[in-house]
Order: structure tokens, then C-alpha cells, then sequence
């Protein structure tokens, strides 16, 4: 049974973490709060503040405070949950100091560097033919293990268990191939990130999220995968005047047509592969 004192170091936040470990560096250096607030330039408030576990820090300044305290500054940054200055700088350069944000990433380099992680999820998974379409049932079945069979009475599919996939009786028919391959398709970028993450594969689609959202691009991802997209749309664009709408549309359509996908995905695909720079903002619909 663990004592009381384990209980409550275990109850504290990260915050409170790095608030007990600045105090007892800068007590172990026998400085004052004050000589420390002076000397990193700001306030005795703010630093005491920030030893309570009350107030966030910036890291020019935590990296300032650790330099004067002698604290463990790989325990410190880990606890604020932000990148060293000096580290970031020498890991990015200027080239993309912009991707921080007080010390940490921004939100869009967050994203940003999901995307680079799930893409190499999705280029874990074979596809299996050199040429579009990609059949997303037989990738299922080859990389996860996973079948799947039709059912009445639902309007998107789900995970009866976690080897079998239930998908609506109507996609089999007549000129519903294209919805028919994003719904299983959506299914194995959940299957993915479910083994990515070590947990049972879930989908709840109607609920919507990051997570389906995710399992939605991971889906273009196996239906599309990028070296038979660039191929395939290089192959195609010199058929048409890109520079006209009308040509445009056709352009997108086509590519559609070959992958056997809903229009939407192929141009947001073609747009984040830099192919249609104007579709990379496009919404899933």
C-alpha cells in the first residue's frame, strides 16, 4: 500500500512538479527568491508564484532560472511541457522558427508533424497492385487481420469485433463503389491508429473529432497512396487545361474515376500533395 506522502507527490500536477523543483534547486544553491527573481529578470511575485505551481513560464525564462539554480533542465522543460530555446533554435534554425509558440509548438506544427507521423502509418500498408484502384477490403484483410461483412440498419460501419467490420448492405449496390471504398477505407485508418496507439480499434463516426478526422485523411492515405497519386496525376495533367475551371474539374474528376474515391478526397489529396494547392483547404463532406 503505497503512504500517504507517495499519494500526494502522485497527486500533483506537472505544474506543481516543476514549482517543487525549482525551489528545492534554487534552496539547495542557498539563494533567495529574490536574488534569483533579480538576476533572471523578473518579479519575486512571479517566481513565487511559479514555485507554487501557480503560474506558467515562458522558456527564455525557465531556461534563465535553471541556469542560476543549477536545476535538472532536461526535468524542468519536461515538466513545463516546452522546447529549450536554445535547443529549438539549434534543432529548426530560422528557417521555421515560426513552428514555436512560447516556447513550444504551435498549434499548426503540432498538426503538421501528426500528419508527417500518420502518413508514415499509411505507407506501412502495402496497397498490393502497382496501379490504381486500391481494393481497401483485401488491405484490410492482408495488414490488420480484419474482415468484413454487410449488415441492414446502419448507416455507417463500425467494429462488431476487433477482426470484423460491419459495413450498411447498400454499399454493394449499384454506383456506390466510391463510398463503398471511403467507408472501408476509413475503417483501416482506424485500424492504424489503433495499433499505433496499442488499443482496440473504435470508430464513432457520427460523433466526429480529431480522431475521425484523422481516420478520414489515413482512408485518402490507403486509397490514394502518394508515389501512384503523383504518377497517376502527372499522367493525367497534360490531358487538360488546368489553367480553365472547366478543365480543373475534369482533371479532379478523372483522377476520382481512377482511384475509385468521391471526388472531395481526390482533390483535397491532390491538394495536400502540393498537385492543387487551391483544394488542400477543402472540408470532409
Amino acid at each position: 500500500m503505497a503512504s500517504s506522502a507517495t499519494a500526494e507527490a502522485l497527486a500533483l500536477t506537472d505544474a506543481e512538479r516543476l514549482g517543487n523543483l525549482l525551489r528545492r534547486s534554487r534552496e539547495a544553491a542557498g539563494l533567495k527568491q529574490k536574488q534569483v527573481a533579480a538576476r533572471a529578470g523578473t518579479s519575486e511575485t512571479t517566481l513565487s508564484l511559479l514555485e507554487r505551481g501557480q503560474r506558467a513560464v515562458p522558456g527564455h525564462l525557465l531556461e534563465r532560472i535553471v541556469a542560476i539554480t543549477g536545476a535538472d533542465g532536461s526535468d524542468a522543460f519536461r515538466l513545463a511541457q516546452i522546447v529549450p530555446p536554445q535547443a529549438a533554435a539549434e534543432v529548426l534554425g530560422t528557417q521555421v522558427a515560426g513552428a514555436l509558440d512560447r516556447g513550444g509548438l504551435s498549434p499548426a506544427a503540432r498538426r503538421a508533424l501528426r500528419r508527417v507521423h500518420l502518413a508514415a502509418l499509411a505507407a506501412r500498408a502495402d496497397p498490393g497492385v502497382p496501379v490504381p484502384p486500391v481494393d481497401p477490403e483485401q488491405l484490410l484483410f492482408d495488414r490488420f487481420a480484419i474482415e468484413i461483412r454487410p449488415i441492414a440498419g446502419i448507416e455507417w460501419a463500425r467494429f462488431a469485433t476487433h477482426e470484423l467490420i460491419e459495413y450498411p448492405e447498400d454499399l454493394d449496390g449499384d454506383g456506390q463503389r466510391r463510398r463503398r471504398n471511403l467507408v472501408v477505407a476509413h475503417m483501416a485508418g482506424h485500424a492504424a491508429l489503433a495499433s499505433d496507439s496499442q488499443r482496440r480499434p473504435a470508430c464513432d463516426h457520427a460523433a466526429g473529432g480529431t480522431l475521425e478526422a484523422e481516420a478520414t485523411w489515413l482512408a485518402g492515405l490507403v486509397l490514394m497512396p502518394r508515389p501512384m497519386l503523383e504518377s497517376e496525376a502527372q499522367l493525367l495533367a497534360g490531358t487538360y487545361d488546368l489553367d480553365d475551371p472547366a478543365g480543373l474539374v475534369s482533371f479532379v474528376s478523372e483522377v476520382a474515376a481512377a482511384f475509385a474515391v468521391p471526388g472531395w478526397l481526390a482533390a483535397r489529396h491532390l491538394g495536400d500533395a502540393g498537385l492543387l494547392a487551391w483544394a488542400a483547404g477543402l472540408e470532409d463532406a
